[in-house]
């Protein structure tokens, strides 16, 4: 194998504080008789030189030219992809296969992201996204107007942080925090809840799905009027989360799944809610809650015709003493507006016409709050992929903060967290170009070229719900949504991914963006999308 010699690199040198940059590097690739070896040059002036004695650890980021060298702590940034191919030829004798990284640590990874990490206030706006939706909560009880139920939902996209600022609102209130997920994954978290499936099961009838219900809010209710000393954070260790990220989260949810048999065991057996005597806050939380709709709007159970568990449980809800601070939240990615947000006289129990539901929450400030400017001072700099990883929504900073501040995760590469920015793009899971639909089309081009809105309501919902658009405007009673897909590095670089992908049709090779085009093309001229485009 020749020497080689690549000018106008980017060096950087990994450390746990701060990464170190040297910018317009020469690098020398050297060979002599059964040694290798490699010298960065800077000023005529050797920085780094490393021998090559053991199989080294790389990885590639093709789509920001970069090579990171695992055994020696270092990214190499290539002025073009032919140099980064090269140098991986070069040292493909010495490199091993990347290794598949193990699932479970992956889903330690965003464990530790969400518990480990605090969120951040943002900078511009100089409040934090627990303290936004209190403040909308409050000005809802401040509400003079005669309001249906104390309710609402929070609809965004995955990774915006909705679940770990509900949980923060245990800060100011007492919280309970259900998570409904229908299957845990490995990237899914929080996990599900331990009263989960009675909250989504279909009962034999309407009245009975009411009667759990009540005793659910019951439960918790009934617990703090006998215990009017506990605190916020006591109280939500002790029924929702009270992991410290110390001991084995599994030893910690089997304590918290015993508090709630034994609250339920405890709780008087009435069909009516229990009045809450105490003046402090309390919200109940529904994280991954379209799992209450899965037989929406109605359905047929042995005969009966019952409407959807969604519908019967904010009729419950309604009943609360709007005298008191009670609040719901229902969280999730929503995919269907109009079956998640129906008018109020579709619930089991009609109320006043002159009643109105809460507007939905969508935006939360939590957009580029793990972004540091002040250390994006040169095109290069904006390459770093801690950098990539700081600017939109909070999942990215939130993983790469976590990976590279515990050594158990070193194993995980970057390429693993672009991976999983490739797979959240087009539906949480890895295609080919034949099997992107016209949404993931839609929302590949969208982060390279700007916002591509669809005519149909239904379709920019599932982008939000599935291809991590943002919603930006929601109405209850027009049945819109209106969504964005800002600039967001880390997903840009992933649409670079789909469009360097290559397609081979009746022996013709074609390049994944010109099938992109062709797709737009398509979608255009069946007047799927606004003419503006």
């Amino acid at each position: 194998m020749k020497n080689l010699i690549f000018e106008n690199v980017m060096l950087v040198i990994i450390d746990k504080n701060k990464p170190k940059t040297v910018n317009d590097c020469i690098l020398q690739l050297n060979e002599n008789a059964n040694l290798k070896s490699i010298h960065l040059i800077k000023d005529q002036e050797e920085i780094l030189v490393k021998e090559i004695k053991l199989p080294v650890q790389i990885q590639t980021i093709e789509s920001c030219y970069m090579l990171s060298i695992t055994n020696f702590n270092i990214q190499i940034y290539f002025a073009c992809l032919s140099d980064l191919h090269k140098c991986v030829d070069w040292l493909g004798e010495n490199s091993p296969p990347e290794d598949t990284v193990d699932d479970i640590l992956i889903s330690q990874l965003f464990i530790d992201s969400f518990e480990r990490l605090a969120t951040l206030e943002n900078r511009r706006l100089k409040i934090q996204p627990e303290d936004y939706i209190f403040s909308k909560i409050e000005s809802y009880w401040n509400n003079h107007s005669v309001i249906y139920g104390f309710f609402t939902t929070l609809c965004q996209s995955s990774g915006f942080g909705k679940s770990k600022a509900c949980q923060n609102l245990s800060k100011k209130a007492f919280v309970v925090f259900c998570c409904l997920r229908f299957r845990n994954s490995d990237t899914g978290y929080p996990k599900k809840s331990y009263l989960a499936d009675k909250l989504t099961q279909v009962y034999a009838s309407e009245k009975l799905t009411r009667q759990y219900y009540t005793k659910y809010f019951n439960m918790f209710i009934h617990f703090l009027n006998q215990n009017e000393s506990i605190s916020y954070k006591e109280f939500f260790e002790k029924f929702s989360n009270g992991f410290d990220g110390n001991s084995a989260f599994d030893h910690n949810q089997s304590l918290i799944n015993q508090e709630l048999d034994n609250l339920e065991q405890s709780c008087p057996n009435t069909n009516k809610l229990i009045y809450y005597k105490s003046n402090k806050p309390l919200i109940f939380v529904f994280d991954e809650a379209s799992s209450l709709l899965k037989h929406d709007p109605y359905v047929k159970n042995k005969g009966n015709t019952i409407k959807s568990n969604y519908f019967i449980m904010r009729s419950v809800i309604s009943e609360f003493n709007q005298d008191k601070k009670i609040f719901v939240l229902f969280l999730d990615t929503f995919s269907s507006l109009s079956s998640f947000m129906p008018n109020k006289w579709l619930d089991p129990l009609e109320k006043t016409s002159e009643t109105f539901l809460i507007e939905p929450i969508y935006l939360l400030p939590n957009w580029d709050v793990h972004a540091n400017i002040e250390e994006v001072l040169t095109p290069q700099d904006s390459l770093l992929f801690e950098n990539i990883c700081s600017f939109g929504r909070p999942l990215w900073g939130s993983l790469c903060k976590t990976k590279n501040s515990f050594e158990k995760y070193d194993q995980i590469g970057f390429k693993q967290l672009i991976i999983l920015a490739e797979k959240k793009l087009v539906g949480n899971v890895s295609k080919t170009l034949d099997q992107l639909t016209d949404n993931d089309a839609l929302a590949i081009i969208s982060c390279r070229l700007g916002t591509i809105r669809p005519l149909l309501t239904s379709t920019a919902q599932n982008l939000i719900a599935k291809n991590m658009a943002v919603c930006t405007y929601a109405n209850y009673e027009e049945n819109l949504f209106k969504i964005e897909y800002p600039s967001e590095p880390i997903l840009a670089n992933s649409a670079a991914f789909y469009f360097n992908k290559k397609k081979t049709f009746k022996n013709n090779t074609q390049s994944g963006l010109y099938f992109l085009v062709n797709k737009l093309d398509q979608l255009l001229s069946s007047e799927q999308l606004e003419q503006a485009y």
